[in-house]
C-alpha cells in the first residue's frame, strides 16, 4: 500500500503535469515528520520548552564566584594573619625600646593612636639612658572579630607569654625584670591593604 502511495500515485501527478507539486509535498511532509522526531527526542531529554542557546547551568559559576567573594571580604582578617601581627609587634617593640632605640620601625605596624603612645614611651627611654630586654615566650590567638559594617577595622583576642628586663647604659644589671602570661584585646585597623594595632587593652582575670 506504501508503494502505491510512494510510486503510483506519484506517477499518476507526473502524467497530469502536477510533478513539482508533487515534489513540494513531499518536502513538506519530509520536513514535519524530522520536526516531529526532533520534538520527541528534545521531550526525551527534558529540554522540552527551553531554549538550546542560553542554558541555565551557564550562570551557575557566576553566582558562585560571586558569594566566595563576598565571603571572602566579611573575613578579610584571618587567625593567621592576625597572629602574624601581633608577633610583628613584640619583635618591632623588642627592637624600638631595645639597646638599639629603632623607634622608626614602630610605623610598619602601629596606627594612632597607639603609634604615638608607644613613640613616647621609647623616646623618653632613650632620652634617659634606659632600654628593656624583651623576649616572646608563646602567642596563642583567642579569637578575631572583624566589624561586619565595612571589613576594615578588628579586634584581636590573644594570650601572650613574655620574659622583660629594664636596663641602664650606665648600669650592668637592674633587679627591674618580670616573666608573665597575660590577655591582650588589640585594635586592628586597616592602612591601605595592611593591617595595623591602634590600641590594646590588658584583660584582667
Amino acid at each position: 500500500q506504501g508503494s502505491a502511495v510512494g510510486g503510483g500515485g506519484v506517477g499518476q501527478r507526473q502524467e497530469e503535469g502536477g510533478s513539482t507539486s508533487s515534489s513540494q509535498g513531499l518536502v513538506v511532509k519530509t520536513l514535519a515528520g524530522l520536526a516531529l522526531v526532533a520534538g520527541c527526542v528534545l521531550a526525551g531529554m527534558g529540554l522540552k520548552g527551553r531554549s538550546v542557546e542560553s542554558p541555565v547551568v551557564s550562570q551557575v559559576p557566576k553566582v558562585v564566584v560571586v558569594n566566595e567573594v563576598k565571603e571572602q571580604s566579611r573575613t578579610s582578617l584571618t587567625a593567621s594573619q592576625a597572629e602574624q601581627l601581633v608577633t610583628k609587634w613584640q619583635a618591632t617593640k623588642q627592637s624600638a625600646l631595645g639597646g638599639d632605640h629603632k623607634i622608626h620601625l614602630m610605623n610598619s605596624c602601629l596606627a594612632e593612636p597607639m603609634l604615638s603612645e608607644w613613640k613616647v614611651r621609647a623616646q623618653d627611654a632613650k632620652e634617659r639612658g634606659w632600654y628593656w630586654q624583651y623576649e616572646l615566650l608563646a602567642l596563642k590567638i583567642n579569637n578575631v572579630e572583624v566589624d561586619q559594617r565595612g571589613d576594615q577595622k578588628a579586634v584581636i583576642d590573644v594570650t601572650l607569654q613574655e620574659s622583660a628586663r629594664l636596663m641602664h647604659r650606665q648600669y650592668l644589671s637592674t633587679n627591674d625584670a618580670y616573666r608573665s602570661t597575660y590577655r591582650v584585646r588589640y585594635d586592628a585597623v586597616k592602612v591601605g591593604s595592611d593591617w595595623k594595632l591602634s590600641g590594646g587593652t590588658i584583660i584582667k582575670g
